[in-house]
C-alpha cells in the first residue's frame, strides 16, 4: 500500500522515472516527469503529494482504462471534494476511462458518466444508469450538487441500493 504523506520533489521524480524508465529516452523521460507533475498539480505544499503521485505513474504507463478502488474513502470531505474535483480534470485533460469504485450515491453520480449498482452476493449489476446532466469546469461542485438533475439521479441510484441491501438481509448467505 503506498504511503499517501508529503513526498518531496526529488522522490516523486524518481519514482515516475522508475515507472517511465523502459519507455523513453532520458530527455523525453525529463518531459514527461514535467507534462505529468504539472498534470496532477503536485504543488511542493501539497499534503496530497504521494497519492497524486500514484495517479501520475498510472498515467505514465498510458492505459487505456484506469481503476480507482475506493481512493477518497478516508479522506475528509473539503479534501475529498477537492480531490474529486482534480480528478474531473484530469479525466477531461485525458479522455481517459475511469472505473471508479465508491460505496458513496453522491460520489459516484458526481463524478460518474454512468453509474453501476452491484447486488450482494452474487455480485450482480442492478442498475445500469446513465448520468444525463452535464458538467463544465467553471460549475461549482455545489451548484452541481443541488441541481435537479443530479438530486434525481442520485435518488434513483440511491433507491436502487437500498433495494439490493434488503435482498441482502433477507437472504441467507450461500
Amino acid at each position: 500500500m503506498a504511503d499517501h504523506g508529503q513526498l518531496p520533489s526529488s522522490l516523486a521524480r524518481e519514482r515516475l522515472l522508475e515507472c517511465l524508465a523502459p519507455l523513453r529516452s532520458v530527455e523525453a523521460l525529463e518531459l514527461a516527469i514535467e507534462v505529468l507533475l504539472a498534470l496532477v498539480a503536485l504543488a511542493p505544499e501539497d499534503p496530497d503529494r504521494a497519492r497524486w503521485l500514484d495517479e501520475a505513474r498510472v498515467l505514465a504507463n498510458d492505459p487505456s482504462i484506469i481503476l480507482m478502488d475506493e481512493p477518497f474513502g478516508a479522506l475528509d470531505a473539503i479534501t475529498r471534494d477537492r480531490l474529486q474535483d482534480e480528478l474531473l480534470r484530469i479525466w477531461r485533460a485525458t479522455g481517459k476511462t475511469i472505473l471508479f469504485i465508491t460505496h458513496s450515491v453522491d460520489e459516484a453520480v458526481y463524478l460518474g458518466s454512468r453509474v453501476l449498482v452491484m447486488s450482494p452476493r452474487p455480485g450482480q449489476i442492478v442498475l445500469d444508469e446513465e448520468v444525463g446532466f452535464s458538467r463544465t469546469p467553471t460549475d461549482s461542485t455545489t451548484d452541481v450538487r443541488h441541481s435537479d438533475e443530479f438530486v434525481e439521479v442520485a435518488r434513483r441510484v440511491g433507491a436502487e441500493l437500498a433495494i439490493a441491501s434488503s435482498r441482502r438481509t433477507a437472504a441467507p448467505d450461500q
